[in-house]
Parts: C-alpha cells; structure tokens; sequence
C-alpha cells in the first residue's frame, strides 16, 4: 500500500520512456493500454449466483503519436502499412526519481490495427491515434 506523503514526487508522464521496435518514441503525447478478462457470475438452484467463472484475457490499448513519428514508423514498414510490421513489444518504463522504484510494463506481441489522421483549422500540431491488439502484460 502507498505511504502518504507531502511534498514528495510521484510517477508522471515526464518519467515515463515508451519503446518499440528498437528505439524510443519521442514524438509521443499518450500511451493506453489495459488487460480486460471475462468475468460471469453463475447461477444454480435459487435466485443467487453459486458461483463466478472466467473466461478469455483480452489485451488492447493506443498511441497517440506526433505526425512526423508515424510518418517515420510508416516509411519503416512493410508496404508502407502499419498492419503489416510484426508482432513487436511496447515497453513503458517509468525512470524513478530518488526514493521511487523502476517500473516497467512490457506489452508483449502487439500489432497495429490502424493508419489514420486527424487534423483541423487551428491545429499547431498533427497527432493520431493508433489502435493496437497484444497477447499479454507483463506489469
């Protein structure tokens, strides 16, 4: 359980190191993801649930990167097409300040669902966000 603090610094995006494909993103502004299993409650006799069960694990989650990033991830891929790169991992790693632990999350076989941009008057930059699908986590 986290101790309470005053003062103190806590994990934030300036810490955080997104990776894949052998290098760092720079032009990077979020990063999404999450692991969803199924849950079911299971009824028997009567009108409660006698039990819970389980079902598959679900990984997905988004990038929203900076047009000249997904520009350069586009140029690098097969076909010029997203979908096409292999399955590669994400890993998010949160440099510790002092009195902080590293923290690492690695997004195992990833693939990239889509290839979109989004623009509009008055933007002063170009980013899109990129869907993914992926195996598992390791938190």
């Amino acid at each position: 359980m986290a101790q309470p603090f005053i003062n103190g610094v806590q994990y934030h995006w300036g810490q955080i190191v997104v990776g894949a494909l052998g290098s760092a993103f720079v032009g990077i502004e979020k990063v999404s993801y999450e692991d969803k299993q199924e849950m079911s409650m299971n009824y028997g006799a009567g009108n409660f649930a006698v039990g819970m069960g389980f079902g598959k694990v679900a990984v997905s989650g988004s990038i929203t990167l900076f047009q000249e990033e997904l520009e350069a991830l586009v140029n690098a891929a097969p076909n010029r097409r997203l979908q096409s790169i292999p399955n590669f991992d994400i890993v998010i790693t949160f440099i510790p300040e002092p009195g902080q632990a590293l923290v690492t999350h690695t997004i195992r076989n990833c693939r990239l669902e889509n290839n979109k941009r989004d623009m509009s008057t008055g933007d002063t930059k170009v980013t899109s966000d990129i869907m993914f699908i992926a195996s598992h986590i390791d938190w």
